[in-house]
């Protein structure tokens, strides 16, 4: 019985002009918000709580409910597509492409680089698209001269390997 008394001081503590959430009595960004959440749980128990893009479960990372026609007051399940964070910034009119010209997704195919090198390295530092260019283009070059330094450290350990295996056949061959 205590704990019922708490909530309720709680809830009345932290109603209306007490909330700091308060916004003057304005409405919501949408139109019929009560209608988009209810819409929107529907959705993500359709789809199973994960990106309909790349299957990112919704309890690992934030699922985001994007309207398919662009009418942020069309709150039909149908015209609702649940998608993960990252995958928000990759598709074609995303602010990322607008801001930049490209997506994510042809910024990480054009350099050769990985999606979480792009989103998470480079993204974050720049303001431009001049800036960013930059920044991928040195990180594909370091990320090619790592590369190539990979390759020669491999054909040096293979030849060593052979080398080593060529040495024991001469040993097991002399003790026979």
């Amino acid at each position: 019985m205590e704990n019922d008394n708490v909530k309720k001081k709680r809830n009345s503590y932290n109603a209306g002009k007490n909330n700091s959430r308060w916004s003057g009595g304005k409405g919501s960004y949408y139109k019929n918000h009560y209608q988009l959440k209810l819409n929107r749980t529907e959705k993500l128990k359709q789809v199973g709580n994960k990106c309909e893009e790349c299957g990112a479960d919704g309890d690992i990372v934030v699922l985001i409910a994007r309207h398919k026609n662009g009418d942020i007051n069309d709150h039909r399940i149908s015209n609702l597509e649940i998608k993960c964070s990252l995958c928000c910034g990759t598709k074609k009119t995303s602010k990322i492409k607008r801001k930049y010209g490209m997506t994510i997704n042809e910024m990480r195919d054009k350099y050769n680089l990985s999606f979480y090198t792009v989103y998470n390295r480079i993204l974050p530092d720049c303001d431009t698209k001049e800036e960013l260019i930059k920044r991928l283009n040195k990180e594909s070059a370091l990320i090619q001269k790592r590369i190539d330094n990979n390759n020669k450290t491999l054909k040096n350990d293979l030849k060593l390997i052979k080398d080593n295996i060529h040495d024991d056949e001469i040993c097991i061959k002399s003790n026979n």
